[in-house]
């Protein structure tokens, strides 16, 4: 295990900081109450390691899984305690009952809706098999011979997406649509 330098938390297992403990030790709370308050400090730690990492990269449209396992190594956080906390189950796989929990997530680490929409995309796009679109978006965004670059990343994604969901039949596209729609909202909820 490694142990960060500007705290005490140990990288791969969870250990609240000093101050965090000796105040709630000395507090007058239930043990319950006192294990939510811990729990909610760490993952709100997480959040905050995770939007450092996340500032520090900029969009490339890959599934989610590996988008949040990269920004867990970069910020040395452990991502199934904090998905549970948001109640996660699985980033592979969005439906609309888990777009709204996983957009909650992004949006906390600092991705704005397009961003997200792109990524639910690009992972429904991969679960469907359609597992080169990051290539294909890298092609977009510095052109070809048959076609210009795209402006920002998330355009070169948002083209390659429309292409192929294209091929996807109209089960396919009615599902998507309600997973964008159910983070739309989560994004909707907030402003």
């Amino acid at each position: 295990m490694m142990k960060h330098a500007d705290s005490n938390v140990v990288v791969g297992a969870y250990e609240a900081p000093d101050w965090l403990r000796e105040t709630l030790r000395v507090a007058s709370m239930p043990p319950e109450l006192r294990e939510r308050c811990e729990q909610a400090a760490l993952r709100a730690l997480d959040v905050a390691r995770l939007r450092a990492a996340r500032e520090r990269t900029g969009f490339v449209a890959v599934p989610l899984p590996a988008w949040f396992r990269g920004l867990a190594q970069i910020g040395g956080v452990e991502l199934a305690p904090l998905l549970e906390w948001f109640g996660v189950p699985d980033l592979s796989r969005p439906t609309p009952e888990t777009a709204g929990p996983i957009s909650r997530l992004a949006r906390e680490v600092a991705f704005q809706l397009r961003e997200t929409l792109a990524l639910l995309r690009t992972t429904v796009a991969h679960s469907l098999g359609y597992t080169a679109i990051p290539l294909l978006a890298a092609a977009h965004r510095y052109g070809t011979i048959d076609a210009p670059a795209a402006a920002d990343p998330v355009a070169a994604a948002e083209q390659t997406l429309a292409e192929v969901e294209a091929l996807y039949d109209d089960e396919k596209r009615i599902v998507l649509r309600a997973i964008l729609d159910a983070a739309k909202r989560e994004y909707d909820d907030t402003h």
